[in-house]
């Protein structure tokens, strides 16, 4: 088992809070985002672990990991961050994760224990995390339903309204090296702009298309993204 973790971005929405450190280095509970991450992994016996860097790539030389470069992060997004790992997705499975979130061990003990070749996290109590970070938790949540057998069936659409919202996205899911295979050439055969776009649209052209099933596992411990100013504020009142 392999991870990645996604770490190349500025967090211009942060300000100065990211003007001297890549957002995954922002501490909670006494550790950074990171070494939280690094730390649930190791715990779970995954201990292969990869870090995309791009800005500011020269903090992370602390931790004791595999470091790919992001030499475009300044014009990429998380799609384009994550495909430059393509030989290790091509033959590893792989627990992939954003570099901005907070959450416990037994996250990577879900996705471990996933027997699909596609497993993605739901935050299963989404609601209270978005109506302290947003008064209108509507203008931010997207679309995130799936089916009796809890196989995803659309992501990342706006919604007026919750009828369509059954959990949300937590930036992390694992994966085998056979849907990767499919992935690269639908990327191929439908010329997909992949720098870019953004990881929920990009799942939903994949479920859309029927490429393959993508597997929904519940998760209802603490989790925490730091996207913005109000993360940050409701990550100290949880410090």
């Amino acid at each position: 088992m392999n991870a990645i973790i996604l770490a190349a971005g500025r967090g211009s929405r942060l300000n100065n809070f990211t003007k001297y450190k890549p957002k995954a280095l922002i501490k909670f509970r006494n550790k950074t985002l990171l070494q939280n991450q690094i730390n649930n992994l190791r715990i779970n016996n995954v201990s292969n672990i990869y870090l995309i860097t791009g800005y500011m790539k020269s903090k992370f030389r602390g931790y004791k990991v595999k470091k790919i470069h992001n030499q475009n992060w300044r014009k990429s997004n998380m799609i384009y961050s994550l495909l430059l790992a393509k030989k290790l997705l091509l033959n590893k499975e792989c627990i992939i994760s954003y570099g901005d979130i907070y959450y416990e061990n037994n996250a990577i003990t879900k996705l471990k224990n996933c027997k699909h070749d596609f497993c993605l996290l739901n935050n299963k109590y989404y609601l209270k995390n978005w109506q302290n970070r947003y008064k209108d938790p509507l203008k931010d949540l997207e679309t995130f339903k799936f089916d009796k057998k809890n196989f995803l069936t659309e992501i990342g659409n706006k919604s007026k309204n919750y009828r369509s919202i059954k959990g949300q996205f937590m930036g992390l899911m694992k994966t085998k090296p056979s849907v990767w295979k499919k992935i690269f050439s639908f990327i191929s055969n439908e010329k997909l702009n992949i720098d870019n776009i953004s990881t929920t649209e990009f799942l939903n052209n994949l479920v859309m298309n029927q490429i393959f099933k993508i597997k929904v596992i519940n998760y209802t411990n603490e989790w925490y993204e730091v996207d913005n100013k109000n993360d940050l504020i409701y990550l100290k009142k949880n410090n």
